[in-house]
């Protein structure tokens, strides 16, 4: 009875905080997400066909960016903006442009991701209270109090706690109803296609307890049942929802530096902008960026060992997904929150000696909202401001505007992941590349000629 009680507690004040906020502020993507769901509304099953950067002005969109993400956002969207039609101003007045979204649609979109993160720490607390309930209660409490948590859903307004809600439920699942999971990580899946690292560690683990095809065969049926409409009633738009949903961004330098949380890139773009060279001349700092994929493929190369001896479905997700958040070019800071919610999870499987990195991890992505000037979305697209809330902000935050300072949490951020990732593998691979030398003394041993008594 308690227990409930505590859990209750947690969930009211995260909700308070998060429902206090929601109102008062907004991101550029939630007006962005206003145009995604008017031209849902006006082409139909079509939409993929004008949703890239060609059509953006005349679509009616406040910025150049294309819906690179798989159907099930927008179908949410469309049904939001059904019940919310609030209109989004854009206009240039000299050099300066304003964005201004009203308040019922910022509301709207708010409402859908606070209740997928109230659900979310919901299913942190039911995984976790598997193995004790009080490790449950602080797991969850971590997540949900958790300011960049808090940011994402109520302040900036991002989905990424709605795609990571279905994974966490194939976390669940997977050693009871495979069948089920792989459906969840499926959706999970066509929410956001970032969610595709830790779904590849699940599919591994399914792999070895020898429930893969099922596995597998759910969550390609999932993820056609939410595309296959679209196809039926408009085959022209079946290449470009393929190109659309595997278009990656070309390598470049993360401007502007406070939104980088990638250490390497933050650092090449920072040299870069402070050589006092030109961009077609000076100091050349984009390699350092462009192979990016050359880490990944070394770190995920390492943690293949362990994921093909891990026990623990939570485990893998987390390794995986810190893996892609470590080395990705781009990491935004919603990409964050699920690393928060697995690496929760994974924590207290991890070992002992991994608990405090984890935890570090953890309490150092919570600390950027607070560093950050976060009241810039308190009135950077609110057209007449909630004053009140506004200045709470400001006394609430630290509010750093140097961006050697975002280089150098950044950096800290990355490497923290790298030591992860280094430290829970070491193991692993030492006895792997062991067992693989065993291996090959034995066939050389074989293949020599015995010798004569």
């Amino acid at each position: 009875m308690l227990q409930r009680a505590v859990l209750a507690a947690i969930v009211v004040l995260g909700l308070a905080l998060r429902v206090a906020a929601a109102p008062y502020s907004t991101g550029s993507d939630i007006p962005q997400f206003a145009g995604f769901a008017d031209t849902f509304l006006r082409h139909k099953a079509c939409f993929y066909s004008f949703a890239d950067l060609e059509h953006s002005e005349e679509e009616g969109w406040p910025y150049n960016w294309p819906y690179l993400y798989g159907p099930i956002w927008i179908y949410v969207l469309a049904a939001l903006r059904l019940a919310a039609p609030g209109q989004v101003e854009y206009y240039w007045r000299g050099s300066n442009y304003y964005v201004y979204v009203e308040r019922s649609w910022i509301v709207a979109v708010k409402s859908v991701l606070i209740a997928a993160d109230t659900a979310v720490a919901l299913l942190i607390y039911k995984l976790a209270s598997r193995r004790n309930r009080r490790l449950g209660l602080v797991l969850a409490a971590a997540y949900y109090l958790n300011p960049m948590t808090i940011y994402i859903s109520a302040i900036y307004g991002m989905f990424d706690q709605l795609a990571l809600l279905p994974l966490l439920a194939s976390l669940l699942y997977i050693d009871e109803r495979p069948r089920l999971a792989g459906g969840l990580a499926g959706v999970s899946f066509m929410i956001k296609q970032t969610m595709g690292f830790p779904i590849l560690a699940l599919a591994m683990y399914a792999w070895r307890r020898r429930m893969f095809r099922v596995f597998a065969a759910s969550l390609v049926a999932a993820a056609m049942a939410t595309t296959v409409p679209l196809i039926v009633l408009c085959p022209a738009s079946a290449p470009k929802i393929a190109e659309l949903m595997t278009e990656a961004p070309k390598p470049d330098y993360t401007r502007p530096l406070v939104y980088s949380f990638n250490g390497v890139s933050s650092l090449a773009t920072y040299l870069r902008d402070r050589c006092g060279c030109g961009e077609s001349q000076g100091l050349d700092t984009l390699w350092m960026i462009k192979y990016w994929w050359i880490p990944l493929l070394v770190l995920a190369s390492l943690l293949v060992p362990r994921l093909y001896r891990e026990e623990d479905a939570a485990v893998a997700a987390a390794l995986m997904y810190t893996v892609f958040t470590a080395t990705y070019w781009r990491v935004n800071h919603q990409y964050l929150v699920p690393l928060v919610a697995l690496l929760l999870l994974a924590a207290p499987r991890l070992g002992k000696r991994l608990v405090p990195v984890a935890a570090a991890i953890v309490a150092w992505v919570g600390f950027w909202p607070i560093a950050f000037p976060t009241s810039w979305w308190f009135h950077v697209h609110i057209k007449n401001p909630n004053l009140e809330a506004w200045r709470l902000v400001d006394r609430v935050t630290l509010m750093i505007f140097d961006e050697a300072f975002y280089v150098e949490y950044s950096l800290v951020l990355t490497a923290l992941q790298y030591l992860l990732v280094l430290a829970a593998t070491h193991k692993h691979v030492v006895e792997a590349y062991a067992a693989l030398s065993r291996r090959l003394a034995r066939r050389l041993a074989g293949l020599l000629p015995a010798g004569r008594e």
